[in-house]
Parts: structure tokens; sequence; C-alpha cells
């Protein structure tokens, strides 16, 4: 006796181009914009002209994106959090240990931010994946997913007051150039880091809990205007009989296997059918 295993379960994500886009503009705006004005006036003007500048433009696409869309992404916000409070340190005073306090104070907001999301229905893990590659999962329906999105949300909490201890220790002990140049690479080495744990940590979840991952089906207007459903639904009781019989000489198979046939005479016979002969 064969017994038919149930088919494993998938989760869809939008097809690969969709999914580009969406990730593309979601890092522009949250991340590129803000932090690009930020370097470019930096290098024309001044550090603190960067950070004004920086604060100033995500604050504008916070309240252009209210406007619009009448909602706020967590990557803009974490964006936002991070410019502020920088700038707020760093143009407060002109001291310099107080433009350095600046890196390990954002990793510091940064951890309490994801740490006070973690415990909750939405952590901060699972609101990311939704705005940037459109991921959409339901604590009723996986369990299991949810308590990996907040482990990654607690991950990444610790992840920044690791970045936190480490910059303050590198505030005393390096000097400033060093320190600048310390500060980036670390950040950016731990980021990737982070990123590749919780890529490898998802995926084997993914596993013991059989779910599988597979992108929406993309067809363009062109080819859904010339395909054929597999089966032919159209009502073709209630064509007069002149339009039956010429819808059954078009397509023959219609009639009998209740499937398309396409044949050479299909333009003819549509246009007769549509009064065109008359």
């Amino acid at each position: 006796m064969l017994i038919r295993m149930p088919a494993p379960e998938h989760i869809e994500l939008p097809n690969p181009r969709r999914l580009l886009r969406t990730t593309a503009w979601s890092m522009a705006e949250s991340v590129g914009l803000p932090f690009g004005t930020y370097v470019a006036v930096t290098d024309l003007v001044s550090p603190d002209a960067g950070l004004l500048a920086g604060t100033a433009v995500v604050w504008l696409l916070i309240v252009a994106r209210r406007i619009v869309t009448g909602s706020v992404t967590s990557l803009l916000m974490i964006s936002a959090v991070v410019l502020t409070i920088q700038t707020a340190v760093a143009v407060s005073t002109g001291y310099l240990w107080m433009f350095q306090l600046q890196f390990p104070l954002a990793n510091l907001a940064m951890c309490l931010v994801f740490a006070r999301t973690a415990p909750t229905r939405k952590p901060l893990v699972a609101q990311l994946a939704a705005e940037v590659v459109a991921f959409k999962q339901s604590e009723d329906h996986h369990p299991g997913l949810h308590r990996f999105f907040q482990g990654a949300t607690w991950f990444w909490a610790g992840l920044f007051l690791l970045l936190t201890l480490g910059m303050a220790v590198m505030m005393k002990t390096e000097p400033f150039k060093l320190f600048m140049l310390l500060s980036s690479v670390v950040t950016l080495g731990l980021t990737a880091l982070g990123a590749g744990v919780c890529a490898l940590w998802f995926f084997a979840v993914l596993r013991r809990l059989g779910l599988g991952l597979r992108f929406a089906a993309v067809l363009s207007v062109f080819s859904r205007s010339l395909c054929f459903p597999a089966r032919c639904t159209f009502p073709l009781a209630v064509l007069p009989a002149r339009r039956r019989a010429l819808w059954a000489g078009a397509f023959p198979s219609s009639l009998s296997k209740n499937r398309f046939a396409p044949q050479s005479r299909h333009r003819r016979a549509l246009w007769l059918a549509g009064g065109g002969g008359r």
C-alpha cells in the first residue's frame, strides 16, 4: 500500500526582478541617500556640515514617506536614529573625544532598538525582512520562523553591543585617524559576518521545519495576452448557431477534448465570429 506524502510547504518571494528592485530601492532610500549626502558634504565642506546634511535628508525622506504612503520603513528609522545621535553629539561641542563618542553611542542605540523589539510579536529582523525582501510570515502559520526572527534580533542586539564596547576601548587606546579607520573596518566586517551567520541560520531553520523558498512566476503583459488557458471555459452555448459552428471549425478540439488546438484559420474564424463576415 502506497502512502502519499504531503507536498512540502513553500514560502513565496516576489519574482527576482521585483525582488531586486524592491531591495535596491529600500537600500538606496534608507542608506544610500542619507549617508551618501553625509560623505559628499563632508568631503566638500566639513564633517559637521556632512552630519547636518545627512540628518536633514533622512528626516525629509521620513516626512515625504509619511505624506505619500502613510508609513515609514524600519530601515529608514534606523538611519534617522543613527544620524540624529551622531549629529547631536558631534555638533553640540567642539571636542575631539565627543566627535569620537558618536560612534559607540550610535551602536548602543542600535543595540537597544533591536533588544526592545526582540521579545515582541514583531521583532525588528522580521520587519526588515518584510520591507527589504518582501518576506511575509505569520506567527500562527510558522511559529518556528517567528522564534528564529526573535533569536536573530537578539543576535544583532548582541553584535551592536560588542561594537559599542570595542569602539569605547579603541577611543582610549588608538589615535584619532587609526580609530576612524578601525571603526569603519570593524563595523563593516562584523555586519557582513552577522548577515552571513543569519543567512545560514535561516536556511537551517527552513530545512528543519520542512519549508522551501520559491519565487513567484513571472508573466509579462504580452505573454498573458497571448497565452490560452489549459481548458476552454468559454460558454459556447450562449453563441448563435452560426458563430458556434465557426468556433467549432476554428477550434475542433475545444468541443471534443475541451482544449485549444491552434489552427492556421484562427484569425479569419474569430473575425467572422465577431461579426466581420456580415
